[in-house]
């Protein structure tokens, strides 16, 4: 049998769960490690690798599609079974990978040597916490990444960007982060929605002549402005809908965020990274994204 990684627990939401599976998934790509990602289960349905079975399982094992009632369930029990592996000392059978922080400080490369080499020969390791990291093979793999994670459904942000095509040759799909930025490290990445207007308004008159509208995804209501001479819509609405409409625009606005980001790497969509003392930005300044 294979040596298997169970992602146990994980943090944050839909796109730092994202990231944190893309780099499991390169991982098992380049060496044969099995993955199980049963922290995935609330948002498994959503893509075509994740959603067979009663786990996350990278390579895909099986083709029933799972549901998430017995996801749920299999993750709390393997949840369990990975906190006993955690609080025993590795073994020849088991071991756990706990890593604490939310920054690249806090890094850890499983794809180091030692690291590596002791994966490959414990037949389980249990890993807790989000900034598991293997960069260079994620460059390597992206095409495997951008596979698995391929949306199951896009008849809905289809029909908004076939729409929005209608009236536009570019879409810029415009990230409005609210919610939980309020208060995020003392509101750093918070604007305004006027801001964020502004700054789209400013990369759209670099456009002319070509017709732009405006497409604003937010994680909190927003009353859009009327323009005479901008056309300002909104996207589908729900997370996974506005996911997929984002990755489907021509440009990104957004502060820092996981989910702007996926949505860049896996449409190839050039982003742009706005900030309070920056909201103006010129077209060379998107760049594009890798894991």
């Amino acid at each position: 049998m294979k040596p298997t990684l169970l992602m146990a627990q994980t943090g944050g939401q839909l796109g730092n769960q994202l990231f944190q599976a893309a780099h499991l998934v390169a991982l098992g790509a380049e060496t044969g490690l099995r993955v199980l990602n049963p922290a995935f289960h609330a948002y498994a349905d959503a893509f075509v690798g994740s959603r067979p079975g009663a786990v996350p399982t990278y390579p895909t094992s099986v083709q029933r599609p799972g549901t998430t009632k017995i996801r749920k369930k299999t993750h709390d029990i393997l949840l369990t079974g990975a906190k006993i592996i955690r609080r025993m000392p590795s073994n020849a059978l088991a071991q756990s990978i706990t890593c604490e922080g939310f920054t690249p400080a806090y890094d850890i490369d499983l794809s180091e040597p030692a690291r590596l080499a002791k994966l490959m020969n414990t037949p389980v390791t249990a890993l807790f916490g989000w900034r598991f990291r293997n960069t260079t093979l994620t460059k390597k793999h992206d095409t495997t990444i951008r596979s698995y994670f391929r949306f199951e459904n896009t008849a809905a942000s289809d029909h908004v960007i076939r729409q929005a095509r209608l009236e536009a040759d570019i879409i810029i799909g415009l990230h409005v982060r609210h919610g939980d930025y309020a208060v995020f490290q003392n509101g750093r990445y918070f604007l305004t929605l006027e801001e964020y207007l502004i700054a789209a308004r400013h990369v759209a008159e670099q456009c002319v002549p070509r017709r732009v509208s405006i497409m604003v995804f937010s994680d909190s209501p927003q009353d859009l402005p009327s323009s005479p001479n901008m056309n300002i819509i909104r996207g589908p609405g729900s997370v996974i809908g506005d996911l997929q409409a984002m990755s489907q625009c021509d440009y990104i606005i957004a502060v820092p965020s996981t989910f702007s980001r996926w949505a860049a790497f896996v449409g190839r969509v050039p982003l742009g990274l706005i900030a309070r003392d920056q909201v103006k930005l010129s077209i060379s300044q998107f760049r594009n994204i890798q894991c």
